[in-house]
C-alpha cells in the first residue's frame, strides 16, 4: 500500500512539473511577425495574485480608443542600423519609431530605440528575458547608454533591473482566453544624466513592469507599466500605461516560391537550409504561433521530430533579407 501510495505521489508530482509553462527561445521576436498594439485603460484592471496556477479575468478592461501597429523587420534593413551594429531585429511602428534587439538561444536583450523624440544606444545593453523561464526564475542586469534628444543634449543612462518569473496560469480577454501564461515582474531603476555649465543635473526613474507572456509570441501580450520620475528633486506626477498586443496570424508571413530554401519538404525527422550564410531559422504552426527556433544555421541538420503532422511556416532571417515557405511534416 505504501509503494502504490508513492508511486501516485510521484505520478502527481510528475504531472504538476510537466503542466508548469515556461518560456523558450521561441519568446525571441523574429522578422515577419506582426503585433496589434491596443492601449487600455485601467479602470477594471487588476494585476491579481502571484503563484501558480492564477486566473488574471481582464475581460471588463475596456481599450482606449488608441491602437497602433509594429513589425519585426530586420536590423540591418532600418534607417538607423548602423548605430546598432549588434542587433538582429528591429520593431518597427508607423510612427517612425525603431526599437533594436539582440536575440539567441539563451536570451534576449535590447540594445537601444530611434523615435522623434530621443535616440537610446546602449553600450551595455539591457536584458529583457533569458531562456528557459519559468516560475521562480530570475535574474539581475545592468545596463548603460547614451541617450540624444531633439536639442542635441546628450544624457547618460545607467541602470539595473531585477526580473522575475513570479506566476503562471490563464488570462482571460474580452476577445480570447490564453493558457500557459508565464508572468514576469520587473523592477527597475535608471538615471539620465547632464551637465550644464558645469552642474550635473539627473532625472531619476523608478520603473514596474508586470508581463503576461505566452511561449512562441515574441512580445508581452499584456504590458502594464508604472513610472515614478524626477528631477532636481522635483517629482512628476506617475505614469500608468497598460498595453495589450496580439499577433496578426493573417499577415505573419508572405510565403516564398523558393522550393529548395529548406530541404526535404515534405520532411519527417529533420531538415536542412540552403543558405550560404548563418541565419536564424524560426517555424510557426497555423495560427501564428511560433513553434520552434535555431539559431546561427549553417549547413546543419535541425530535428523536427517533435512537431505534429501537418502544415507550418518557416522563416529564414539572414543578414540582408529573411524568406518564408510552407513546410510540410509527415
Amino acid at each position: 500500500m505504501r509503494l502504490i501510495t508513492l508511486l501516485s505521489m510521484f505520478i502527481f508530482y510528475t504531472v504538476i512539473s510537466i503542466a508548469q509553462p515556461s518560456l523558450s527561445n521561441n519568446t525571441s521576436p523574429s522578422v515577419g511577425d506582426s503585433y496589434t498594439i491596443v492601449r487600455m485603460g485601467i479602470t477594471n484592471f487588476s494585476i491579481g495574485s502571484s503563484g501558480p496556477d492564477q486566473t488574471w479575468d481582464l475581460s471588463a478592461v475596456q481599450d482606449s480608443g488608441q491602437a497602433n501597429t509594429g513589425s519585426v523587420v530586420s536590423a540591418s534593413s532600418t534607417p538607423h542600423a548602423a548605430n546598432y551594429p549588434t542587433s538582429t531585429v528591429a520593431f518597427q511602428q508607423g510612427d517612425g519609431t525603431y526599437g533594436y534587439y539582440e536575440a539567441n538561444s539563451n536570451e534576449y536583450v535590447f540594445n537601444g530605440a530611434y523615435n522623434p523624440y530621443n535616440e537610446v544606444i546602449y553600450t551595455d545593453p539591457e536584458t529583457y528575458l533569458q531562456f528557459p523561464f519559468t516560475l521562480g526564475s530570475s535574474f539581475t542586469d545592468s545596463f548603460s547608454g547614451t541617450v540624444l534628444n531633439p536639442s542635441a543634449q546628450l544624457y547618460y543612462r545607467t541602470g539595473t533591473l531585477t526580473a522575475q518569473a513570479d506566476a503562471y496560469g490563464t488570462l482571460i480577454m474580452s476577445d480570447t482566453t490564453y493558457t500557459n501564461i508565464v508572468r514576469v515582474h520587473v523592477l527597475k531603476n535608471y538615471q539620465d544624466s547632464i551637465n550644464m555649465g558645469g552642474v550635473d543635473y539627473f532625472y531619476i526613474y523608478e520603473e514596474e513592469l508586470y508581463q503576461w507572456y505566452l511561449d512562441g509570441i515574441g512580445v508581452a501580450i499584456i504590458n502594464y507599466q508604472i513610472i515614478n520620475s524626477s528631477f532636481g528633486g522635483n517629482t512628476f506626477p506617475e505614469r500608468k500605461n497598460l498595453y495589450y498586443n496580439t499577433p496578426i496570424t493573417t499577415a505573419i508571413h508572405q510565403i516564398c516560391v523558393k522550393s529548395d530554401a529548406i530541404y526535404p519538404n515534405p520532411a519527417r525527422q529533420n531538415i536542412f537550409v540552403n543558405s550560404d550564410e548563418k541565419v536564424n531559422i524560426s517555424i510557426y504552426n497555423i495560427i501564428g504561433k511560433k513553434v520552434m527556433t535555431f539559431f546561427e544555421i549553417h549547413k546543419q541538420s535541425m530535428d523536427i521530430s517533435a512537431l505534429d503532422p501537418g502544415t507550418y511556416i518557416v522563416t529564414i532571417d539572414g543578414k540582408l533579407q529573411s524568406e518564408s515557405i510552407k513546410l510540410i511534416v509527415k
